[in-house]
């Protein structure tokens, strides 16, 4: 999968009644509908959009727009990160989804490090796009995302990695990172790190271990990165959990 190249994005004021006319794109494009409704003529085939939808199209498609309700379109053209996978469709648009494409449009300027953040934010739009596209998992997908948070949820104490769960499972670690997260809503690791600070909380309320022991009991035998670890979880070094 290729990194993602932003070709362009602006935003487009479309008044109630206006009809854009047809045309494609060399890359594909991300239409976000920020007010606006109307109507998408994509192959003969016509499409209803409203306020807060986004719509998608792969190079060199020919599409026009009607808009009915006055809004605002904002547009954005990109390749690669999977763009070229995405359907021709219409659907909800997250409010990740659109803090992203919001945060695209507000760059401006062909400085290097502007041009790296729009390509870079382009292609989390693309990725976000991608998973709130794709298909819900079969029972055997269900079924593996089950048996990875199994093993998590019991071994979460052992020097365990995502790799290590992946493996065992028969799956690439990419794959289970992409299944758990479809599943639960978290990525594995997250949801790791987060057991094992829960249980860390547990023993320095209930022991008087030192700090480097309840790192090691919960899977992190490295104390320093266990308590960088700690504050950024919940806000508070270990110290402060004792009881």
């Amino acid at each position: 999968m290729s990194s993602a190249k932003c070709f362009f994005v602006f935003s487009v004021v479309m008044a109630a009644g206006h009809r854009c006319p047809g045309h494609g794109h060399p890359c594909t494009e991300i239409v976000w509908c920020d007010g606006a409704a109307g109507w998408l003529h994509h192959h003969h085939q016509r499409r209803r959009y409203t306020p807060g939808d986004v719509f998608t199209y792969q190079p060199g498609a020919e599409h026009l727009v009607r808009n009915d309700v006055a809004g605002r379109h904002l547009c954005l053209g990109v390749n690669g990160c999977g763009a070229d996978l995405l359907p021709v469709t219409v659907c909800r648009a997250t409010p990740e989804l659109c803090q992203r494409l919001t945060r695209v449009a507000e760059l401006s300027g062909d400085e290097p490090l502007v041009a790296a953040e729009r390509d870079l934010l382009a292609g989390l739009v693309v990725l976000e796009l991608r998973r709130l596209l794709a298909p819900p998992p079969s029972e055997a997908e269900q079924d593996r995302a089950h048996a990875a948070k199994a093993i998590l949820d019991t071994r979460f104490a052992e020097p365990l990695s995502i790799r290590e769960v992946a493996s065992s499972l028969y799956v690439s670690p990419d794959y289970l990172r992409q299944l758990f997260k479809s599943q639960f809503g978290d990525a594995p690791l997250h949801y790791l790190l987060r057991k094992r600070i829960a249980y860390a909380e547990h023993l320095l309320r209930e022991t008087d271990w030192p700090v480097q022991r309840v790192a090691a009991a919960c899977g992190i035998p490295n104390p320093y990165y266990f308590s960088r670890l700690f504050r950024k979880l919940t806000g508070h070094p270990p110290s402060a959990s004792r009881g």
